[in-house]
């Protein structure tokens, strides 16, 4: 019986493993054929490039459009990730920390929400969104970002309730109020909560196609979406669309790096009671 169960348990590292050597293998071929030439692209694509084109690069950051649409991006996740904190914390310490009619009910509604992507209510918010005119504005795609916040509810809960009520009480007995209590108190002790918010909903947000092509217009699109248009053109401007792909992923990564500690105890918290 032992035996069997150490056999199974290597299954879910091969597949890691699998999936791990996948990925790199893109990544790789992603970075260094954004410093090739369109023959060498197509003739050596796994290869080093006998020459490192730095021109490419030049291009993708001299053209107007795709730095606005960049822009466009960094904008809509930093304003929709800071949003998104702080309407999914205030209503997630409201609902863990005290008792009203509706508390179930309100909790079952959050929960129901995260078996729904974005995308199924894209008909409803869109009808929204411009009946308040607010239609290929970021501000408009910020407020459907926010308002698709059932995950970051969740997690935020789960925290809120592992949390102590002397807490709060002994800050009442010295003379704090709720919003202080929720801002100085809570907050701070939730840091490995927003870190994973900021991280996965950020990563979600980032790389986004399916919404800022239908919110969005014109000069107020992004990157995904003029990738994707490259994208359409392969052949005719593979040599800048490497690039491309290369400079979007660098806001991912750094997000990344900043917030990876707060990922794993954020995803881990609660999992264990004492």
């Amino acid at each position: 019986m032992k035996k069997k169960i150490g056999r199974t348990s290597w299954i879910p590292t091969i597949l890691f493993l699998i999936y791990g050597l996948i990925v790199f293998i893109l990544l790789y071929v992603t970075i260094v054929s954004s410093f090739k030439s369109k023959t060498e692209i197509t003739t050596n694509m796994f290869g080093l490039p006998q020459q490192w084109r730095i021109e490419n690069y030049v291009r993708v950051i001299k053209d107007e459009h795709f730095l606005t649409y960049m822009l466009n991006s960094l904008i809509l996740l930093v304003g929709s990730v800071i949003g998104l904190l702080i309407v999914s914390s205030l209503l997630a310490y409201g609902q863990s920390r005290y008792q009203f009619k509706g508390k179930a009910f309100l909790e079952t509604f959050i929960l129901f929400g995260m078996m729904f992507p974005i995308q199924l209510g894209v008909l409803v918010n869109y009808q929204v969104i411009n009946a308040m005119g607010l239609i290929s504005t970021l501000f408009g795609l910020m407020l459907v970002y926010i308002g698709n916040m059932s995950l970051a509810c969740f997690l935020f809960m789960k925290f809120f309730k592992q949390l102590p009520g002397e807490l709060s009480e002994s800050a009442k007995i010295d003379g704090a109020n709720e919003f202080q209590i929720f801002y100085k108190i809570m907050m701070p002790l939730c840091k490995p909560v927003i870190g994973t918010v900021t991280l996965v909903c950020g990563l979600q947000i980032f790389n986004d196609f399916y919404m800022p092509l239908i919110f969005l217009y014109g000069d107020s699109r992004t990157a995904p979406v003029i990738i994707q248009t490259y994208v359409q053109n392969f052949l005719l401007f593979i040599d800048v669309l490497f690039p491309m792909v290369v400079i979007n992923i660098i806001p991912i990564l750094i997000l990344f790096l900043v917030a990876q500690k707060q990922l794993v105890e954020g995803l881990t918290a609660g999992a264990v009671k004492s």
